[in-house]
């Protein structure tokens, strides 16, 4: 599996991405103001050929599998406000729908 990428999103646009590291960790410089944090986590469910290309590499179909609240910008809740020329940690618990 894949380790979580983050991204980072203003109102107006995309501002920044993070990779998250094998102890959960990440580190992210963006602009200041409230930000959207959108949180991904992907895995490789198959592959799939290339069908323009024969005898081509197979390409990874992947799954994305947090839920929406996480994974959408439009759908998540705006996550972190940096403050210019200071340090903010922005620590982030996920939640299963899976009852």
């Amino acid at each position: 599996m894949e380790q979580p990428k983050n991204s980072l999103h203003s109102r107006s646009g995309f501002t920044g991405h993070a990779f998250t590291d094998a102890n959960g960790q990440y580190r992210a410089k963006a602009a200041a103001g409230p930000l959207v944090v959108v949180i991904r986590a992907t895995k490789v469910v198959g592959t799939q050929e290339e069908p323009d290309i024969p005898g081509g590499t197979p390409e990874p179909i992947v799954d994305q599998f947090l839920p929406a609240r996480y994974s959408d910008r439009l759908k998540t809740e705006p996550g972190v406000t940096p403050v210019e020329g200071r340090v903010v940690t922005a620590d982030f618990t996920l939640t299963s729908d899976v009852k």
